[in-house]
């Protein structure tokens, strides 16, 4: 019996309730399975998807709409990115194996990403052949070195309350995951670097919601109002002329930034730096980017707007708690309700994000979250604590944010 399956019947026997809390899930397997249905690194992927939230995240996905697979690979992916790791696969397969076993996840599904072990555990080597001579050190000895430790095995000595994953500029307080980049000198730098952790991304979990819109009207058109199937004949058009007027396109002024379903005035001496974020491997659902100098690195502060499909939802109130809780996995800060503002005619909700960056620089991230024609637009500000001349553009801008459809 593969794993996933025996999973399934752990679920049917002691209730999917086990899955819930890691703490308790790490007990029950290394109590259920035998010792050679899993390796600790499969152990502590599965663990880690129930303690980092992505398991919560992926059932949450499917129950608002979204397809199984496209929850799982999307919830794999986050996960990947509060392990620290690159490989996606390996993440996808834990949270598709922990879908199964639950009844949210098919057996196909499962068998879409490989699981790491049959990359992990090389063959046994051959035995060594005798040795004739006198003995040499070993190189991993004689080097000095402590030999490299595999992606999947937990540190020797973490300490406690350790997060698996802060990404390279956070405070000292959240020391783990890839080794931390050699910093930059200078303020102004310091403050740009940082800014991309915590807005790529942030929309992931909301965008799953569109997952299986395709369709739903297609069927409600064959119907009536009351459910039952529509017998009237087929209208034929006629070369009538209509009283509808025509939609004229929106004209966006000169000077103007436009994005997707927007445009905006920039505060003076700022300008549009997207291209420059967007190459990069973490800009997540950037669709505008804007610094306060020539450049995203040396911007004194920048502006970064992601927007995606806000799947049927009209409130963001109702969206806050996931946008927040991503924002909070990406910065190991917690946002603060900062009120409400709106956005051309939209409400938006905020909130203010303090911390102290590698440099032990105090940085602020202003952030409003608003819908507008079934789209989710994420606008964050992030720049040094006190800058009241950043927090004046960045409204400043908002009061020129004008909606094109």
């Amino acid at each position: 019996m593969e794993l996933h399956e025996t999973l399934r019947e752990l679920a049917a026997t002691s209730g999917p309730g086990v899955f819930e809390d890691a703490d308790l899930l790490r007990g029950v397997l290394d109590d259920y399975l035998d010792e050679d249905a899993a390796s600790t690194g499969e152990l502590n992927l599965l663990v880690d998807a129930v303690r980092l939230g992505a398991f919560r995240m992926m059932l949450s996905t499917i129950d608002s709409g979204a397809q199984p697979a496209r929850a799982v690979e999307t919830a794999g992916d986050v996960l990947a990115r509060d392990r620290g790791t690159t490989d996606v696969a390996a993440t996808r397969w834990a949270c598709a194996v922990l879908g199964y076993a639950v009844g949210r996840v098919g057996d196909a599904d499962v068998r879409r990403f490989e699981r790491p072990t049959s990359q992990s555990r090389p063959s046994a080597p051959p035995p060594a052949p005798p040795t004739w001579g006198p003995p040499v050190p070993s190189p991993v000895q004689s080097s000095g070195h402590s030999p490299v430790q595999s992606p999947w095995q937990p540190p020797p000595a973490a300490p406690p309350h350790q997060p698996p994953y802060a990404p390279a500029g956070y405070p000292g307080s959240y020391p783990a995951g890839p080794p931390v980049k050699p910093k930059r000198t200078g303020l102004l730098v310091a403050i740009g670097a940082v800014v991309l952790v915590v807005v790529a991304g942030v929309l992931t979990a909301v965008l799953l919601v569109s997952g299986d819109d395709d369709g739903k009207d297609s069927a409600d058109d064959q119907t009536s109002s009351t459910g039952e199937p529509t017998t009237d004949q087929t209208v034929e058009p006629t070369d009538e002329p209509t009283d509808e007027p025509t939609e004229v396109p929106t004209e966006v002024p000169a000077g103007a930034i436009e994005g997707s379903g927007y445009y905006f005035t920039p505060p003076e001496r700022w300008t549009d730096v997207t291209d420059e974020v967007v190459a990069r491997d973490d800009a997540g659902q950037t669709d505008v980017a804007l610094g306060w100098g020539n450049s995203f690195d040396a911007a004194r502060a920048n502006i970064i707007v992601e927007t995606g499909f806000a799947g049927g939802e009209t409130d963001p109130e109702v969206l806050r708690p996931t946008w927040e809780r991503n924002m909070a996995g990406a910065t190991g800060a917690t946002p603060e309700d900062n009120g409400t503002t709106e956005i051309d005619g939209e409400t938006a909700v905020g909130v203010l994000i303090a911390r102290i960056n590698e440099n032990d620089v105090p940085i602020e991230q202003f952030g409003y979250l608003t819908i507008h024609d079934g789209d989710l637009y994420s606008v964050i500000l992030s720049t040094q604590a006190g800058d009241k001349d950043a927090q004046a553009a960045f409204e400043e801008l908002l009061e020129t944010w004008t909606w094109t459809t």
